[in-house]
């Protein structure tokens, strides 16, 4: 076969290959995108729980009860920001590598099309 189909043949290949990396991509891009707003969502509803303290009659425990809330909602912020900065890192390293295997398929392609076409 000439050069010419040889090489449309490895490219109809890489046309099917290559989309199937990004279908696995998308779950930890939805993670790292979505717990910051997880996180800011579990810090108002602790500072929802403190201000339903400050509204109602003050007891004895009424201090813990703001500390509870504010440590509660303080928590699920790091706990948002904990998880979306480590599934970035993770996203950005495995796209990263899947470009530098990436740009090897090609040189290995080349030098195959080279090879059977001398």
């Amino acid at each position: 076969r000439p050069r010419s189909q040889i090489k449309e043949a490895m490219e109809d290949a890489s046309l099917y290959v290559l989309p199937q990396r990004d279908k696995n991509f998308v779950l930890l891009e939805t993670i790292a995108h979505i717990s910051p707003l997880l996180g800011l969502l579990g810090t108002l509803l602790g500072m929802a729980k403190g201000i339903r303290l400050l509204s109602g009659n003050l007891t004895p425990n009424f201090p813990a009860g703001i500390f509870d809330a504010t440590w509660q909602a303080f928590l699920a912020t790091i706990f948002g920001l904990v998880v979306s900065i480590t599934s970035f890192l993770a996203y950005s390293y495995l796209r990263l590598r899947i470009r530098a295997i990436i740009l090897e398929m090609d040189r290995l392609a080349t030098e195959f099309l080279d090879f059977l076409t001398e």
